[in-house]
């Protein structure tokens, strides 16, 4: 279905997140790095969607989606954290982030999102 790429410093997060996509039937970039991320956003020939988490090292989930708006303008983003601030939900306003997911998430939740913010980028591409 779709490429998606998935940034979470946590290894555990990264792992779950990873195989609920991959049944969902997408296909998985996944990173525990922003930093990697970014090398993901430049090479990576098609993404359909970036899922990233907030507070990463060495590039934080913010400065990512700002490198992804510059390099891949039209790819929809969903950030899902713990650390959801009415802030932060400002600035990805700004940003033009098409969805967020405060931690802990369910299953549901989780894949209702992804569902949602890759039909809703369908829908605005063949409009």
């Amino acid at each position: 279905m779709a490429r998606i790429l998935l940034i979470d410093d946590e290894p555990n997060i990264l792992c779950i997140l990873s195989n609920l996509l991959q049944s969902d039937g997408h296909s998985i970039a996944g990173t525990l790095r922003g930093d990697k991320a970014k090398q993901y956003l430049r090479s990576e020939e098609h993404l359909d969607l970036m899922v990233t988490d907030l507070r990463m090292w060495p590039v934080d989930g913010m400065n990512l989606i700002k490198a992804a708006r510059e390099i891949r303008p039209s790819m929809p983003v969903v950030i899902i954290s713990a650390h959801i601030t009415p802030e932060v939900e400002e600035e990805a306003a700004k940003l033009g982030v098409e969805g967020i997911l405060r931690k802990p998430w369910s299953v549901d939740e989780f894949l209702t999102k992804v569902r949602e913010v890759l039909q809703q980028a369908t829908t605005n591409v063949t409009t």
